[in-house]
């Protein structure tokens, strides 16, 4: 029972990892998030570190906040992908996009434009 109970944890943990992830590359804050979906920042925080298991609803007001699909939170990642989440992926690296060097503006007005683009290439699927 206690390997069951072990694995659900993990599953908390990783749902929060991609929390983070979506809500840093919205460049959306705790704080506006929490706002977005009627909660408070000290609970997005324990969803995040995986402290606190998010109900089913909270999960879809995220999803709907953050504008992805509840999937996207749900689905399971490799550890490296999480745990990498802050350096820039192969693609970005083939095209000589340094997000270091671009400013927090930039940086959101580019992550935007990805994101867009990517739905309109799941939208053509």
């Amino acid at each position: 029972m206690e390997s069951f109970a072990n694995d659900y944890s993990e599953k908390y943990r990783t749902i929060g990892s991609n929390i983070r992830m979506v809500r840093k590359s919205a460049g959306i804050s705790q704080t506006e998030l929490a706002n977005r979906v009627g909660s408070n920042k000290s609970a997005i925080s324990r969803y995040e570190n995986g402290m606190q298991k998010p109900s089913l609803d909270t999960l879809m007001r995220m999803a709907d906040a953050l504008d992805v699909d509840l999937a996207d939170l749900l689905k399971e990642r490799a550890a490296s992908s999480v745990e990498n989440a802050g350096s820039e992926p192969d693609w970005m690296r083939e095209l000589n996009i340094n997000r270091t060097e671009m400013d927090p503006t930039a940086w959101e007005n580019f992550t935007r434009s990805v994101v867009a683009m990517y739905r309109g290439y799941r939208e053509a699927i």
